[in-house]
């Protein structure tokens, strides 16, 4: 009786480190996809202060004309 739980808990262990693993490849995919957004998001971000400030220019190059 007694190998029969030692092999219950070896096959629990067993169970508990596979179950760990395809949760560590889970976070490690989550977490490659997550950076992928968030460079995009800064390469977006960074276009649009580029945007931002051509406007600005353009708004000061019409004010001065005007005047």
């Amino acid at each position: 009786m007694n190998l029969n739980l030692s092999r219950a808990v070896v096959a629990l262990l067993g169970v508990a480190v596979f179950l760990s693993a395809i949760a560590l490849i889970d976070a490690r995919h989550q977490n490659r996809v997550l950076f992928e957004q968030l460079e995009q998001m800064h390469q977006d971000r960074d276009q649009l202060n580029i945007d931002w400030g051509r406007l600005l220019l353009e708004e000061s190059t019409w004010s001065t004309t005007l005047i």
